[in-house]
């Protein structure tokens, strides 16, 4: 057997790739081939994680120190992961925004610094004294940030917690510094020009239970500072492909282009983005209103794939869904899959994150619907919700289900792909999607039936264990509005506790699936119930 070191480069690099780091840092010790191999491998991906109940931080003044010594190590860096754990200010009465890092988590030693304060005068700022650190010697978190970032140059994924964002004033400067003068007459700059991911992520604590979490991530959303301008900035990219960001703001777009200047009022440069190359935006937590999307979406012609996640107080009620799909239409011809979720939490916080008050109760959640997407033919996967769907106009109370529009009428015409969710659940005027109405419509689609018999929308006790006859009587919806469908999943993991009723029934949870397997299509259906005493949820997955 030939010595490893003596191995082609090809089957040497093909080793390393999949030898653990330990075994692998100790194998670059072995001789200067190897090591040379072994640290291209070793440094492409930085994982650093700061953890509240760890007392030591991670190693990042010895990472530093070896980029600085050599730089070309920076260059191998292909992915950058930065992390914050169980810092969560806001867990406390008062919170107002401010997470406590550490203070100083990586002390220079002084034979150092003279090497890291040159690295920090390296970095890309707009103007000078921009980003001066006055404790750099003493290891400031956003100096240590900066310069990790400004020396990986070939960087293509940096992923960043938001709390190492909310006070990092460093990161801003380079990102408009660069695009300042990637945007200007200078051309091109080495800094972030191969980035094509970037994602600003929030790491859950662990919480003792769904009240605690509700409560928690409700104060978040409300209180939280987040940097919108460099959130912004990201747009303006030049080789972005994904964004995935926690907490994007709402921007007031109301303002608009300024006709005496025609600069762009709401984007930090004075034309907006037009980000050719980003395939993806998946917005999480958000509570970007439908308008705020709508000036995204403007200026991503390419957009592939949309994740709306939009988190809101009630104050911001009522949420207009014909914004929602006014906003769509920009990206109508490319979009290929969709996912819009909506929650909106009220004063007080429970299980499922918001229960409403009385005056609330009496204050519309949504207005309008985000109705037909017939003409959307290329979307093929969709996750979204009876009430996002059809709205809140119609009310089994006032209307007979014969004038409700069929689901066929509603869906993308190549669809592959339906997730319905329980969103908006826990308003009470939307929960006729708990109830009758959301089980006939989804038998009249798939099977064609209708149920026999008088039924009352919500069930009481004497229907609630009544034997359900559901008749044949007309073709299936789906083989006419989306003949190439092949999946279909219904969510209840939320706010299935609130469904008493029709449709919660494992004997119908149990029919639905054998009617969807019967026509091809694969289905499963999640259903959640909480312990209104705060016990953990339980999932039933059929």
């Amino acid at each position: 057997m030939a010595p490893f070191d003596d191995l082609p480069v090809e089957l040497t690099e093909a080793i390393i790739v999949i030898t653990p780091l330990r075994d692998l840092s100790n194998l670059s010790k072995t001789c200067k081939r190897i090591r040379a191999i072994a640290l291209r491998t070793m440094f492409r991906r930085i994982d650093f994680q700061w953890n509240s109940n760890n007392p030591r931080g991670p190693p990042v003044t010895a990472l530093l120190r070896s980029i600085l010594e050599n730089p070309d190590l920076g260059k191998n860096v292909k992915e950058v992961v930065l992390q914050a754990v169980n810092y969560r200010g806001f867990q406390a009465p008062g919170f107002n925004g401010d997470i406590l890092l550490p203070a100083h988590t990586h002390r220079i030693p002084a034979y150092d610094w003279e090497m890291f304060e040159k690295a920090l005068e390296g970095c890309p700022c707009e103007e000078k004294g921009e980003c001066d650190d006055p404790t750099t010697r003493e290891g400031n978190l956003n100096a240590g940030i900066g310069v990790l970032i400004s020396y990986c140059t070939r960087v293509e994924s940096l992923s960043i917690d938001i709390e190492l964002l909310m006070h990092n004033y460093r990161l801003p400067a380079m990102l408009r510094s660069t695009l300042y003068r990637y945007l200007g007459p200078w051309g091109k700059q080495s800094w972030f020009e191969k980035l094509n991911q970037v994602t600003i992520t929030h790491t859950d604590a662990h919480y003792r239970t769904p009240r605690d979490h509700g409560r928690n991530e409700a104060n978040y959303a409300e209180n939280l500072p987040v940097p919108t301008q460099t959130y912004l900035y990201l747009f303006y990219l030049p080789n972005v492909k994904t964004l995935d960001m926690s907490f994007f703001p709402n921007v007031s777009a109301s303002e608009g282009i300024q006709k005496d200047t025609l600069r762009h009022t709401v984007w930090p440069f004075p034309k907006a983005p037009l980000a050719f190359t980003l395939t993806t935006l998946r917005l999480r937590r958000s509570p970007a209103l439908p308008e705020t999307l709508m000036l995204l979406l403007a200026t991503t012609p390419s957009l592939v794939t949309l994740d709306y996640d939009m988190f809101v107080p009630f104050e911001k009620a009522p949420v207009c869904l014909a914004t929602l799909r006014q906003a769509l239409e920009y990206v109508r011809f490319t979009l290929k899959d969709l996912a819009v979720r909506i929650e909106i939490f009220g004063d007080l916080i429970d299980e499922v994150g918001g229960l409403l008050s009385d005056h609330e109760l009496s204050v519309p959640a949504c207005v309008n619907a985000l109705g037909s997407l017939r003409d959307f033919h290329a979307l093929t996967s969709l996750e979204t919700s009876f009430a996002v769907l059809f709205g809140q106009d119609w009310e089994p109370k006032r209307r007979p289900l014969t004038d409700l529009h069929s689901l066929g009428d509603l869906l993308p015409s190549n669809l592959q792909r339906l997730v319905l969710s329980d969103d908006l659940w826990a308003v009470s005027y939307l929960d006729c999607w708990t109830q009758l109405t959301a089980l006939c419509v989804l038998r009249r689609f798939f099977a064609g039936q209708t149920l026999e018999g008088e039924w009352p929308d919500r069930a009481i006790h004497e229907t609630r264990d009544r034997a359900m006859n559901w008749v044949a009587d007309r073709a299936p919806e789906w083989k006419r509005a989306t003949p190439n469908l092949v999946e279909f999943f219904l969510d209840f993991s939320k706010r299935g506790w609130v469904e008493r009723g029709y449709i919660g029934r494992a004997d119908q949870r149990e029919s639905l699936k054998q009617v969807c397997i019967e026509q091809g299509i694969s289905c499963e259906v999640e259903c959640s119930t909480y312990d209104l005493d705060d016990h953990p949820c339980q999932t039933q997955t059929i």
